[in-house]
This record gives C-alpha cells, structure tokens and sequence, in this order.
C-alpha cells in the first residue's frame, strides 16, 4: 500500500519535495505525476523524475511547472516506472498550491491565456452619477469612468 502525503508548494517558485522510503532506489526510474482529478484521462499538469538518495527520494518541480496554474491542489502519485509494463505508486496525496500575492502579472503584465486579472475599485474614487466602463487606451483595454452626460454622448454618437 504506497504512504499518503500532503505537500504544500508556491506557484512559480522552485519546490523540492522530500519523500522518506523504506526501499533502496537506486538506479531506478522515479516519476512525479500530478493532475487535476483522479479521472483516468485528465492532463498530467506535472510530470518530473525523482531522485534516490540515503532513504529518501527529491522531486524538483520547477518555476515554470507551476507559473500558470490556476488550480489550488492536484493529486499527485509518486511511481516506479524502471519497469516497462508496470507502475508501482511510492507515495500519493494531495499538493496544495499557494497562490504568491506578487507575481510577473502584477497591474500590467500579460497574463496566462487561463487566467483572469480581478481589479477592485472603492466607489469613494468615482462621482456621483459615473459608471465604470472598459476603454481601449494605447491598444490595451482599461477600466475608466464615465459620466451619464458622456455616456449619452457616446450613444447619440452611434
């Protein structure tokens, strides 16, 4: 029966993942396989070799495996794969990904195709009777205000 774990990592940094084994390793191929679901065919998101060493295996996961996740766990699955016709799970669980607060997409940035940028605005920033609209400005698309008067304009206009 392979050991249960749960994993904490940051998304878009550079994880190393220490696994305890009662069994010597060495020379065998070792694969960290993480998904979305347990569904039979869902997407690998990550796949990356273990290595064996002193009663332990490290997976590295690196930055760019995780950067564009928008998923705050996975399943993963710890296997043997040296034999071609057999898996044998070491370890499975659950890795829980954090969210950093600062990221390359911070403001400005372009974002990941699967992502979506949440912008806030305190209603004390708007005047009476303006509206929030999107408004392209130097070919990227902004959230402005507007006044009713302009809003009016802006329709008779078309």
């Amino acid at each position: 029966m392979p050991e249960k774990a749960i994993y904490r990592i940051y998304r878009g940094d550079i994880n190393t993942l220490i696994f305890e084994v009662d069994n010597d390793y060495t020379g065998r191929i070792i694969k960290f396989i993480a998904k979305p679901s347990k569904e039979l065919t869902a997407d690998r998101v990550i796949e990356v070799n273990g290595s064996y060493s002193n009663g332990n295996i490290s997976v590295v996961i690196p930055p760019d495996a995780t950067a564009d996740l928008n998923y705050s766990s996975l399943y993963y699955d710890l296997v043997d794969v040296s034999d071609n016709d057999t898996e044998q799970t070491i370890y499975s669980g659950i890795l829980s990904i954090e969210f950093d607060v600062a990221t390359p997409f911070d403001g400005i940035g372009e974002l990941p195709q699967n992502a979506k940028r949440i912008v806030s605005v305190d209603a004390q920033d708007a005047g009476i009777n303006e509206m929030i609209i999107v408004k392209e400005i130097n070919g990227q698309k902004v959230f402005t205000f507007i006044t009713l008067q302009e809003l009016k304009q802006l329709l008779d206009s078309l």
